[in-house]
């Protein structure tokens, strides 16, 4: 499995960070996977109702993994532009001390951030679970989602073509 590397804001070039983030992609999946289970219970015990695409979500056991590729990668973008280290690997650094605690801040951040989700936008939990669940052609749900991760975090200077990759005619 390849999993892109690529420039998704300004000045994204902390290469050593993608590649822990790339290295850690099926963890940081079931971290966003499991966050929006818990979300989804929370829900269904709140409203007291089901949609159809509830159960199949929650006994998921596999999925297409790039179904979540683009949102993963503009998530692990978000960390990197809020939280980038802004001074090189020193030689004196051990590399897998400092290779531990970048997969720690980075997965930690992603469950916290998808723990927010209900509060900053409930639309990104029902469309991560319904993308899953249903696998629409065309991974509707999933460029809905990319869209509204763009949205949501305006705060990162996303590449100018970014938005037009995922939007439909």
């Amino acid at each position: 499995m390849t999993v892109n590397i690529t420039t998704l804001f300004d000045c994204d070039d902390d290469h050593p960070t993608k590649k822990v983030q790339h290295d850690v992609y099926h963890q940081a999946l079931e971290v966003i996977v499991r966050g929006c289970r818990s979300h989804v219970v929370t829900a269904r015990q709140i409203l007291a109702t089901e949609l159809p695409w509830h159960l199949a979500f929650m006994r998921l056991e596999t999925f297409d993994h790039r179904l979540l590729q683009t949102p993963h990668d503009l998530l692990a973008a978000v960390w990197r532009f809020r939280m980038a280290r802004t001074h090189p690997v020193l030689p004196f650094e051990e590399p897998e001390a400092w290779r531990r605690t970048t997969e720690d801040a980075w997965l930690g951040w992603l469950s916290d951030e998808i723990g927010r989700w209900r509060y900053i936008n409930p639309f990104l939990i029902r469309a991560t679970a319904s993308a899953l669940a249903i696998e629409m052609p065309e991974d509707y749900e999933a460029d809905s989602l990319s869209l509204q991760l763009l949205d949501i975090y305006r705060d990162v200077p996303w590449m100018s073509n970014l938005r037009k990759r995922y939007e439909r005619p």
